[in-house]
């Protein structure tokens, strides 16, 4: 049994959650409100999560029933999502694993949505609705990876029924989103508006622009209640998604459909959808806000699967660890053959994984040292010396070692004589020395015959 605490923080939702093999033990979480009228700045929320974070840890440790010493992994987000809070959220979850002594796992928010609407739904292989206040996409899992059939041009419906709620004066207390919904199902005049779907896209700014330039002159005259704005509003955005939605099913042949993100505990979009699954002999699966919500269960169950993945990849030798080669490390670096036997969920904070088969290159930092380590066979790459800079082009990008900008005379030589076809396998390459102070590069090659060199 694996046991994971997920740290959620992307936005104006701070989420901790605790997860024990799919099975979520505690779920708290706390949401910073603006005051009306007002968006939430990413600063506020930033300090916001950061006088938050910590009880919500304790709480829930307390509502799992578990101790500290019997968590396995931390999970966070790693994004997309707001700068600053997610560096905040960031912060803890690294301190919390380095405290612990156990694995960080980052966590990709979208996916996080995804896996936790399918473990709570008993969704098999869905076509996925993710609406939210920043996302807005129509994705399906095909071929070995999630593919997004269409998604917003502009902004996330998220985004749009908020804005609106700031035109209309409504409260920020629990969300816009929940109060716009609350209102329309008061409304009884359907107000035409803008409908912009783009093939499988959508586009929502400028039916905002409209509605908010109209909504204010319709009410002074008396021509409709914010009732029937809120309505017509949600009318239009949903029957966009939906018809998207229809097209991206008929397309992979799906007979499910998820609704994920935090306007996908929207009652009326559950319904609407329902009538087009059922229409189309389909099913409908969606949660409730518990889980629709940013919430930190969903990232700790993500990095449940993650951890299990990376198991079993370590087993079969298709992964490999590599000691984190820091100056100041905390912890000596771990042999290779301590590092055979030690299990993915068990390995010290000074060990990263390194998908041995994809390494094309390798950065280096101010605080890197590296003494006689052999590289892995990287991807035939071309190194060209140029006058007191070393490049290193792969296809069609090339970065400067140094970091220094290079003129466009120079960049377009080394296109030339960096052509990265038909390439022989490069022989091992060892480094004796590499180092970066300065703003210099020193690195042992093979006698250079010319100004163009094969690694």
């Amino acid at each position: 049994m694996v046991i994971s605490i997920g740290l959620e923080g992307s936005a104006n939702k701070i989420g901790v959650g605790i997860v024990r093999d799919g099975e979520v033990l505690s779920n708290p979480r706390h949401t910073y409100c603006a005051p009306t009228g007002h968006g939430f700045l990413p600063r506020h929320t930033a300090q916001h999560h950061r006088d938050h974070v910590l009880k919500l840890v304790k709480q829930a440790i307390e509502e799992a029933g578990v101790s500290v010493s019997a968590i396995d992994c931390v999970s966070y987000t790693k994004g997309p999502g707001m700068g600053a809070p997610l560096v905040s959220t960031a912060v803890v979850a690294r301190t919390l694993a380095q405290l612990w002594n156990v694995p960080l796992i980052p966590v990709n928010h979208c996916i996080a949505h995804i896996e936790m609407g399918r473990q709570v739904t008993g969704a098999d292989n869905p076509t996925v609705l993710y609406v939210s206040g920043g996302n807005t996409q129509v994705i399906s899992y095909m071929n070995q990876r999630y593919m997004i059939f269409g998604e917003t041009l502009d902004i996330a419906v998220g985004n749009c029924l908020d804005r609106f709620a700031r035109v209309l004066k409504l409260s920020n207390d629990p969300c816009p989103g929940y109060n716009i919904e609350q209102l329309a199902k008061q409304g009884e005049k359907f107000i035409e508006l803008p409908y912009c779907v783009k093939g499988m896209d959508v586009s929502f700014s400028g039916l905002l622009s409209h509605i908010e330039g109209t909504a204010v002159k319709m009410l002074a005259a008396g021509e409709c209640t914010q009732a029937d704005l809120c309505y017509s509003l949600q009318e239009t955005v949903f029957a966009m998604l939906v018809e998207i939605t229809e097209r991206a099913m008929a397309h992979s042949r799906s007979k499910q459909v998820l609704v994920v993100g935090g306007v996908g505990c929207n009652l009326r979009l559950q319904e609407m959808l329902a009538i087009m699954a059922q229409e189309r002999g389909a099913s409908l699966c969606a949660t409730d806000d518990r889980y629709c919500i940013d919430n930190g269960a969903m990232i700790a169950h993500t990095g449940n699967l993650i951890g299990s993945e990376l198991t079993k990849f370590i087993s079969h030798g298709v992964i490999r660890r590599k000691t984190s080669m820091r100056k100041h490390a905390s912890q000596p670096a771990i042999s290779t053959q301590d590092a055979a036997v030690l299990t993915p969920l068990s390995f010290s904070r000074s060990m990263e994984f390194i998908p041995a088969p994809r390494v094309k290159s390798y950065t280096t930092k101010n605080e890197v040292s590296m003494e006689q380590f052999i590289l892995p066979p990287p991807a035939p790459v071309r190194l060209t010396l140029l006058p007191t800079t070393l490049v290193r082009e792969n296809r069609q990008s090339f970065t400067s070692v140094t970091r220094k900008r290079i003129s466009r005379g120079c960049q377009s030589f080394v296109r030339k004589m960096c052509h990265p076809r038909s390439l022989p396998d490069p022989p091992k390459t060892r480094i004796t020395s590499a180092t970066l102070n300065n703003g210099t590069f020193r690195r042992s090659l093979p006698e250079l015959s010319s100004n163009s060199v094969l690694i």
